[in-house]
């Protein structure tokens, strides 16, 4: 049986939708350009998301090959869990997770998948998912930043300025690559033109 599996890019969720989402409102996904975000919106997680296409075989258990290490409970992680509520990290990855599923239903519908999504938009929605979430995040925290840096975060995205950065990065990426992508075309093309003469 063939599904569709997500890969959530980690830069992406991390600095994904921490605004409120607004049920049934979603800003398109090939968007020439957006200034600012002067509401609340959901971001359409088409653009925060890679799709992997796996065939399952039968097997009793798969095998986990990601880290499920336990992190330290110390006060660093205290000070990363108190910026991963501030921005709501643990929360937009779920829910980033749950749109891609109930997107997949729209596309197929029928009782096989059906059955399988609504399996996984549950597991999705599980206190075992969201505990991982969370000891992933702290794992990332705590390898690129120091404690203070984490406080020093946490203070900045409590701030106006700090909601408005945090609000619009996930747009501001999203439009950078789209840009990107398009001048990496016209470099190849430019390259293979002059190549050819």
């Amino acid at each position: 049986m063939k599904v569709y599996l997500i890969t959530i890019f980690s830069f992406l969720v991390l600095n994904a939708t921490a605004q409120k989402k607004v049920p049934n409102k979603q800003v398109p996904v090939k968007v020439e350009r957006i200034v600012e975000i002067t509401e609340d919106v959901a971001i359409s997680t088409d653009s925060l998301i890679t799709e992997s296409k796996i065939d399952f075989k039968e097997e009793a258990q798969p095998t986990k090959n990601f880290d499920t290490t336990l992190v330290p409970e110390d006060n660093f992680t205290k000070e990363i869990d108190k910026l991963l509520i501030e921005i709501e990290a643990v929360n937009n990855a779920t829910i980033i997770g749950i749109s891609y599923i109930e997107n997949e239903l729209k596309k197929d519908n029928s009782l096989a998948m059906n059955g399988f999504y609504k399996k996984f938009k549950t597991a999705l929605a599980s206190e075992e998912v969201k505990k991982y979430y969370r000891n992933l995040f702290v794992r990332i925290y705590r390898k690129y930043y120091t404690e203070e840096e984490v406080i020093q975060l946490t203070s900045f995205y409590k701030t106006e300025l700090g909601k408005k950065t945090f609000k619009n990065m996930a747009i501001i990426s999203s439009e950078a690559m789209i840009d990107a992508t398009k001048f990496g075309e016209y470099i190849g093309r430019r390259i293979y033109a002059e190549s050819n003469k």
